[in-house]
């Protein structure tokens, strides 16, 4: 259990933040207010990427 929570935390926090009901700038700030969560969420995906790529390539040097 701790290894996948290592693995995937980004992702994890990222969605918890995502659901959260308090924002670092909230949304009732029309656009301005989604630019966090905008943020959060291109964070989680460009970690999962990098991770993605790294796995990647270390099973294509073990052949």
């Amino acid at each position: 259990m701790l290894s996948f929570l290592k693995r995937y935390f980004v992702l994890i926090v990222s969605l918890i933040y995502l659901i959260w009901p308090i924002d670092i700038l909230p949304d009732l700030f029309g656009p301005i207010g989604l630019i966090d969560d905008a943020g959060v969420l291109l964070l989680a995906v460009i970690a999962e990427v990098v991770r993605y790529l790294r796995e990647r390539g270390t099973k294509d040097r073990n052949g």
